[in-house]
């Protein structure tokens, strides 16, 4: 069995759910020709595509940095102690295992 709902909650919505139903069964109306809600159901289905598609974009992205071993980007210099280095960390890291 099911928790009961919060009292506050469930009063809020009942007027916006109760009401589509009611319009429909008391006056008739048709739920289709309706433009807003069907503007509304389209943005949320193009919202969702759009999110899809910027998440396999970065899964994309992040597979062919790694399969090519390069980095997704590039460090013209580099800033230690306050004086400009030239020298890669990757280098300097190599240097300290020696």
């Amino acid at each position: 069995m099911a928790p009961p709902p919060n009292s506050s909650e469930s009063a809020a919505m009942r007027p916006i759910v109760e009401a589509i139903p009611r319009k429909k069964v008391a006056f008739g109306a048709e739920l289709a020709d309706r433009p807003l809600l069907l503007l509304g159901v389209i943005l949320i289905l193009v919202g969702v595509q759009l999110v899809s598609l910027g998440l396999v974009a970065e899964v994309l992205g992040r597979t062919y940095h790694e399969a090519q071993g390069k980095r997704p980007y590039h460090v013209r210099e580099w800033v230690v102690g306050g004086q400009l280095a030239r020298v890669p960390i990757s280098d300097r890291i190599h240097a300290n295992d020696a």
